[in-house]
């Protein structure tokens, strides 16, 4: 079972920046350009650029080459891992539904009767009544007093 950690790592000690800083970045060159997309939060950017840049000069040397197989595959296990969580969140979501159904019938076998739909719906309907009574006394209360008024 995959289960997330609760707190997110620090941008140093992801996969990713290990690998443009230690691997990249000797052979390439200026990556400062990359990693400020990772920092601004646009990962998918940054991957596609990583992507490009290594596709291009991958003819260059064995080095790069060897990078961008490296990538691709580090990509490949990223996609595998998020393919693992989406499983393991739809899991948890049939499970949930099943629990709610069991929980539902088992309500309905025990007897038992959910009334805050009904206690809700009573207090709207008395809301909204006691609102138009008090509407309605305000206006009269305030029409009397214009047609005293108008009488002396």
């Amino acid at each position: 079972m995959i289960t997330m950690s609760a707190e997110k790592k620090p941008f140093k000690e992801t996969k990713f920046y290990k690998f443009v800083t230690e691997k990249l970045a000797p052979v390439a060159g200026d990556v400062t350009g990359i990693a400020g997309k990772v920092v601004s939060g646009q990962w998918g950017e940054a991957l596609g650029d990583v992507s490009e840049l290594l596709n291009k000069r991958k003819t260059e040397s064995t080095e790069m080459q060897r990078l961008a197989l490296d990538f691709e595959r580090e990509k490949l296990n990223f996609s595998l891992e998020l393919n693992k969580l989406e499983i393991e969140a739809f899991r948890i979501e049939q499970l949930d539904k099943v629990d709610a159904r069991a929980t539902g019938i088992e309500r309905m076998r025990n007897g038992g009767k959910n009334l805050t739909h009904n206690i809700l719906a009573m207090f709207g309907v008395a809301a909204f009544f006691g609102l138009e009574s008090y509407r309605d006394w305000e206006t009269d209360r305030k029409s009397t007093r214009l047609n005293s008024s108008h009488r002396l």
